[in-house]
């Protein structure tokens, strides 16, 4: 199946993140001594449910990097890790995407904080972008 990807410059830098906050992810590349080069994911295959997750944590790791963010839907459990530098020249952002296919709720929602502290919501309601704060700020 064709995707609708072509790019045939000296990619640098890639960065994959949801643009359109659609639920799926597009793709910017960053290319060598030439114009960038933009995706923006429109297949209709991506019809599932999704959430993304960003962290506002505590000085001086405001976005929360090295968050351990876990979600369990209809019994299966996804994990992904806050990073930074995670591409060659280029970064993703800060954020956790998840698919959860037709599941209406994520079941459990779980974050442990790079600083040991964990947060757990219940029954959270898919399509949506959440921010969550750290348990011991305001």
């Amino acid at each position: 199946m064709e995707l609708g990807i072509s790019d045939d410059g000296q990619g640098r830098g890639v960065s994959c993140f949801d643009f359109d906050r659609d639920g799926d992810l597009d793709i910017f590349v960053a290319n060598n001594s030439q114009s960038p080069s933009f995706f923006v994911n429109v297949s209709a295959a991506n019809q599932g449910n999704h959430l993304s997750v960003r962290l506002r944590g505590k000085s001086p790791n405001t976005q929360g990097v090295g968050a351990r963010i876990t979600v369990n839907v209809l019994g299966i459990t996804q994990l992904r890790e806050l990073r930074v530098g995670s591409n060659f020249a280029s970064q993703d952002p800060a954020e956790a995407y998840f698919g959860v296919g037709t599941a209406t709720v994520i079941d459990v929602l779980r974050i442990a904080w790079p600083d040991g502290q964990i947060s757990k919501l219940l029954n959270v309601p898919n399509n949506q972008d959440l921010v969550i704060t750290h348990p011991q700020l305001p």
